[in-house]
């Protein structure tokens, strides 16, 4: 109906030509004008991380770092093998924190009772601050010369590039910021791609002599750990060389009691330890094998928790 009044205009009158034509004009105009240019993102910067985050491991063994709990000055365990940051229960008794009336707990090892977890204004560790956060409570067997009050989780630690250093005994929790890529400042030897399993624990495939073994990184734990049915799988009962009965501890309330054996070749990517001793326990949880830290003593390790790698280096 427009398009014949248009046309009748055209032919009864000079003026209205005129006036047809630059409406005309103007509609051919906002047909083909294009859209205004997007504004352009500023690039992310690079992430820089150097060694001013790197803190002091407290006693020759373990991973204990000095924090505090609503200004309480208190030890905590770097422990990636937990889901939930934790107090032991004579701490938690002594700060008399709050309970969660929202969240509660509960852990296999201590019967799966669930238990109301406690509020903290603030939990400070290794330079870094969390405000208003929940805690839970539990027992942990805490053994060597650094004992802890504290294990300071994957809850925590994952919104930190996490660098441990055990051969110059210091450790880092360096707080990612709004910049791109995470890693380390030193040039990696390995790096190998980590699966944030259940409560986020880092998982990662290393080989056994050769063979590939899934193992979840739990530096809280003492000695890395294989289970029965991964060394039976390996062959490893019958061909490698067997110690000593030994102890290892870690995020379990008890000490585990199991057979040592040597493995002759354990690979982390491109990182190869020779004569590597694991502790054979017919429990060593959801994965087949658990990194402790002992793996770490003469290595630089760095666990990207936004970039799913775990990076190696020398010391």
């Amino acid at each position: 109906m427009a398009y014949e009044a248009l046309v009748i205009a055209w032919t009864e009158s000079p003026m209205l030509r005129l006036a047809s034509l630059a409406s005309l004009a103007l509609l051919a105009g906002c047909a083909g004008a294009a859209p205004p240019p997007a504004t352009a993102r500023a690039p992310q910067p690079e992430c820089v991380f150097t060694d001013a985050a790197l803190v002091p491991l407290l006693g020759a063994s373990g991973l204990a770092v000095a924090g505090s709990i609503n200004g309480e000055p208190l030890r905590f365990d770097v422990n990636t093998g937990l889901g939930i940051t934790a107090l032991l229960p004579g701490v938690a008794n002594r700060l008399g924190l709050p309970a969660d009336p929202r969240r509660q707990s509960s852990f296999g090892d201590s019967g799966g009772v669930a238990q109301r977890n406690l509020l903290a204004r603030s939990v400070a560790a290794a330079g870094q601050e969390w405000s208003d956060r929940s805690l839970a409570v539990r027992n942990f067997r805490s053994e060597g010369d650094a004992p802890f009050d504290v294990m300071l989780a994957s809850d925590l630690l994952r919104e930190t590039e996490l660098e441990f250093d055990l051969p110059g005994r210091r450790v880092g929790l360096h707080r990612r910021q709004n910049c791109q890529g995470g890693g380390p400042g030193w040039t990696p030897a390995a790096s190998l791609p980590v699966v944030l399993a259940e409560h986020n624990v880092p998982v990662v495939s290393v080989r056994l002599n050769g063979q590939p073994v899934r193992a979840a990184l739990q530096s809280g734990n003492n000695r890395t750990m294989l289970s029965q049915r991964a060394a039976e799988r390996l062959g490893l009962l019958q061909h490698a060389v067997r110690g000593a009965t030994t102890r290892a501890s870690g995020t379990r309330a008890e000490t585990v009691r199991g057979q040592e054996y040597i493995i002759r070749k354990f690979a982390l990517g491109g990182v190869v330890l020779r004569d590597f001793p694991v502790v054979v326990e017919r429990d060593a949880g959801s994965e087949e094998m658990v990194l402790g830290h002992d793996w770490m003593r003469g290595q630089r390790v760095w666990l990207s928790y936004a970039g799913r790698r775990l990076f190696i280096g020398s010391p």
